[in-house]
């Protein structure tokens, strides 16, 4: 995903530099800022197609973003599924309507038993709410990017005044 980024940013400022002849020093200190930022996301030396406009780099951005999401709602829906057949079969053991029997012949949790359980759902609960921060989290730096691909792509647009949609 990085270096689909860093590829996509570094065609960007390509583009911007051959239309913007006019370009300010300070234009020039950003795009090499970008470049640089660009050349540390880059972890593997594959190369990609490049693509030729910045319409194409949003598209291709949303479709990586896309693609991510549905990989994450997969994954979430086989836990789902996993823990929907644990469930099931836990409730199987147990029939709802039978009242626990007493602690001479039945199959009635003791209370150590049901302690030592909640504590492990609260612990996995605990899991699963640091990994929705961190998928939270992911979630806005990708928005933060998304959002400063699309300033560069306005303003690429409005140097050039070409694009017509």
């Amino acid at each position: 995903m990085h270096s689909r980024l860093e590829m996509y940013a570094s065609r960007l400022a390509e583009v911007e530099l051959r239309t913007n002849s006019n370009s300010t020093p300070d234009s020039e200190d950003e795009h090499g800022l970008i470049a640089q930022y660009c050349q540390s996301l880059s972890s593997s030396d594959a190369p990609l197609p490049v693509p030729r406009s910045p319409l194409q780099i949003m598209a291709a951005v949303d479709a990586d973003q896309k693609d991510e999401l549905e990989q994450m709602i997969r994954a979430l829906e086989e836990e789902n599924s996993v823990l929907q057949a644990e469930y099931d079969r836990l409730k199987s053991q147990e029939p709802v309507g039978s009242p626990p029997e007493d602690g001479l012949g039945g199959p009635q949790r003791s209370e150590a038993e049901m302690l030592a359980e909640a504590k492990l759902l609260r612990q996995h609960k605990g899991r699963l709410e640091a990994r929705m921060g961190i998928l939270e989290e992911h979630n806005r730096q990708l928005e933060a990017q998304l959002h400063r691909l699309r300033q560069l792509l306005g303003e690429v647009s409005a140097c050039v005044g070409l694009y017509t949609y």
